[in-house]
């Protein structure tokens, strides 16, 4: 068993926040160097995803760099296509504390939730139209009701690509809610290349 996945379950149960963000770092950096060097299969034979979400659960207003590292280790975990583990995360309520995260005042911290909840809904067709029926106009409201100029260009991108896992194929039930979500966000960008163009006024004659 690798020795960061039981550290990083002890600096959790003791409640170590610099300790989990080391040690969620060091599965983190296995994950990018050689994502089979830690299978998934390993992982589920521990109680790490059980006590990752418990603590999720109960931090899903909290800040803090662990908390985008746990949110990391969610994301390569979820990567992991074809494994039960998406399975058992939804089981333990993970899109419910993912689209709360995916509200979250922290940019990163969002991006991160978004990105897991985009792995969730492209693996399975029932888990997306969970995700779209009961959380994502509250993920859009969210950023609705942000200073625009608040928003970085890199969670554009992550928003972007989690529209276009959600709403792919999206069946005829769900076209309402669709065009409603994609009209909003293309408000937004409207708003944001106005504002570009106020600030760079040769940009508006190449738009």
């Amino acid at each position: 068993m690798n020795q960061a996945v039981l550290d990083l379950e002890k600096a959790i149960k003791e409640d170590k926040p610099g300790l989990m963000r080391k040690f969620a770092e060091k599965i983190n950096e296995i994950f990018f160097k050689d994502p089979n060097h830690l299978p998934i299969e390993q992982i589920l034979k521990t109680d790490l995803i059980e006590i990752l979400i418990e603590f999720l659960k109960k931090q899903n207003s909290g800040s803090g760099s662990h908390i985008r590292e746990f949110l990391r280790v969610l994301v390569n975990i979820t990567s992991a296509k074809g494994s039960s583990v998406i399975e058992k995360l939804v089981d333990l309520d993970i899109i419910k504390i993912a689209s709360g995260f995916a509200q979250h005042e922290d940019f990163l911290i969002r991006e991160n939730a978004l990105i897991v909840l985009a792995n969730i809904a492209g693996e399975n067709m029932e888990f997306r139209d969970q995700i779209i029926e009961e959380e994502s106009e509250k993920i859009l409201q969210a950023i609705l009701s942000e200073d625009k100029d608040r928003i970085p260009v890199s969670f554009w991108t992550d928003l972007s690509w989690f529209l276009g896992v959600l709403f792919r194929d999206s069946p005829s039930q769900h076209f309402e809610l669709v065009s409603q979500f994609l009209l909003k966000v293309s408000l937004i960008i409207n708003s944001l290349v106005d504002s570009f163009c106020s600030y760079y006024p040769r940009a508006s004659l190449e738009i």
